[in-house]
């Protein structure tokens, strides 16, 4: 989903945050909106220089505790959809590393 010299964490959490500003809330059901509002809210109350590592550190990803509840978050929103999980596409976006670009 995004090449391996990003920081994944910080990339998804800005990926949902990005997302999330932009949804019509009123266009969704009370459940489908609490479920995203309390995903939004535990990353919110994760952030900055106090939780940094989890972030910037793809091997965190697997075994964080914070991780683990973003997954488990992310499962009860997916539900609260109806939705099914589904590997993400990759993404269009353009990343600039030191070896240049990659997308």
């Amino acid at each position: 989903m995004y090449p391996d010299f990003v920081y994944v964490g910080d990339e998804l959490v800005l990926d949902f945050g990005e997302a999330y500003e932009q949804l019509q809330l009123d266009k969704l059901t009370a459940t489908e909106s609490n479920s995203l509002a309390e995903l939004d809210l535990f990353l919110v109350s994760h952030a900055g220089e106090k939780f940094v590592e989890h972030y910037v550190d793809n091997e965190l990803l697997s075994s964080s505790l914070i991780w683990q509840k973003i997954r488990m978050l992310a499962a009860k929103a997916l539900d609260s959809f109806g939705w099914e999980y589904v590997e993400p596409q990759k993404s269009d976006a353009i990343y600039i590393g030191n070896g240049g670009a990659s997308s």
